[in-house]
């Protein structure tokens, strides 16, 4: 019954085919156009609910589906991880394979990189400016990350059909973007692609920033980071190996999205202007940007991360000259807290101020330990003490064992058992 629903299902609308292969709701022909070798094809089957549609993009990291979620009824957006350059289609299955053995690191090097972006995003769901995740797990020797679907148009293909836009409209749309960025940072996770490219504007009126496939932890020192940027967008330390990046990065380029949106042109690439800045304000190329505002904008377009906004937050509060709703909320929120717990503390504060001075001596506490002590004896609960410190120190030992054959399971020379094992731990281990 699934088989037949999945080969009778409209590529169009998602309705039914009729024995002519057309569809009884929105009367189109099944969608017959080829398939590229290396993408899974139409109406394959994904972890038993998702039906793939077609693929609507491809980069460096992976590609993107457009897919029939079959549990709730409803298209959905699915990215396979699918390096270029190190990895095929197995021939007749849709297994993915490393193309050479020394390939294989980088594999899973990239690998534990897109399953931790999709934890990191499954924490942040349901912010305002942020592609929500769905799901994720691992099929065919990879994984995949399911997000809602979003239909509408780049900031970019909005731009080049408005023109420039004034400064209210730039930040008016870009406001749940740099709302929810924050807390995108909070997690550890920066997004290093920032760009009109990357920001959608739905049909729905939504604005929603997308594509987390360079996105990175930036509090593990201990991760080499990839040199990944976008000309005109990155900053300089995203040219270099050992630039440290932080949130700092992702405002530089957000704030070139700014500028961009609001001149219609790009200021000069970071990696140029630490030779000779020749960065204009907007001011002088016919923007009606506010004095407070540009100040803002430059700041944040500071070429060295250094003199840059270390948080998003302070940006956002200066970019639109008060605090979010959320921050106001927030704070008066947090002030009435504080006044409930200064009042239900008041008559407790009272006792103590009117209470006279106790002294403590050391052999007080020496017979209190002495007493709970004799009281733990009785009770024979210092072997349950003891029990919970011995399951503590198996428990750590397992950790490092794990740790251990983890290391031993990246530098071994099978690839189908490394990368078996760590998809299972990647996916299946306790956090």
């Amino acid at each position: 019954m699934l088989k037949r629903k999945i080969k009778n299902l409209c590529l169009h609308c998602y309705g039914e085919l009729d024995f002519k292969r057309v569809c009884k709701n929105c009367g189109k022909e099944d969608d017959k156009s080829p398939t590229p070798p290396h993408h899974l094809a139409k109406r394959t089957l994904v972890n038993k609910k998702y039906v793939i549609i077609r693929s609507i993009g491809e980069g460096g990291f992976g590609i993107t589906y457009l897919a029939y979620d079959l549990a709730f009824s409803r298209p959905v957006a699915i990215k396979e991880y699918y390096p270029s350059g190190y990895v095929s289609r197995a021939p007749r299955t849709n297994d993915v394979i490393i193309n050479a053995r020394e390939n294989s690191i980088q594999f899973n090097r990239g690998l534990r990189r897109f399953i931790d972006e999709a934890k990191h995003l499954s924490t942040i769901n349901k912010l305002d400016g942020i592609v929500s995740v769905l799901d994720f797990f691992p099929s065919n020797s990879t994984a995949y990350l399911v997000m809602e679907f979003l239909d509408g148009v780049s900031l970019k293909q909005y731009i080049q059909k408005k023109g420039k836009l004034d400064t209210d409209t730039a930040l008016t749309i870009l406001h749940p973007v740099i709302s929810s960025l924050g807390a995108v940072h909070d997690t550890g996770l920066i997004h290093r692609d920032i760009s009109p490219d990357n920001i959608l504007i739905t049909r729905n009126s939504e604005v929603k920033l997308i594509d987390f496939g360079a996105s990175q932890d930036f509090n593990d020192t201990t991760k080499s980071t990839s040199i990944v940027l976008k000309q005109g967008f990155a900053p300089e330390e995203q040219y270099r190996t050992h630039g440290v990046q932080g949130p700092w990065s992702d405002i530089y380029a957000l704030a070139v999205t700014i500028y961009f949106c609001i001149t219609g042109q790009l200021p000069p690439e970071s990696i140029q202007r630490l030779y000779e800045d020749t960065i204009k304000p907007p001011s002088t190329l016919g923007s009606d940007i506010k004095p407070a505002q540009e100040k803002a904008l430059m700041k944040a377009l500071a070429v060295l991360a250094k003199d840059r906004y270390k948080n998003v937050r302070d940006f956002e509060r200066d970019i639109y000259s008060h605090a979010s709703r959320k921050a106001n909320t927030e704070k008066k929120l947090k002030l009435e807290d504080d006044k409930n717990l200064v009042q239900k503390a008041k008559p407790t504060l009272e006792r103590i101020s009117t209470a006279k001075p106790v002294q403590t001596e050391k052999r007080t506490i020496s017979y209190q330990r002495k007493s709970l002590s004799e009281t733990l004896d009785r009770k024979g609960r210092v072997d349950s003490i003891r029990t919970k410190r011995e399951v503590s120190n198996k428990i750590r030992k397992l950790e490092r064992l794990t740790s251990s054959n983890e290391q031993s399971v990246l530098e071994g020379n099978e690839e189908d058992t490394r990368k078996n094992s760590l998809l299972d731990q990647l996916f299946y281990a306790e956090d």
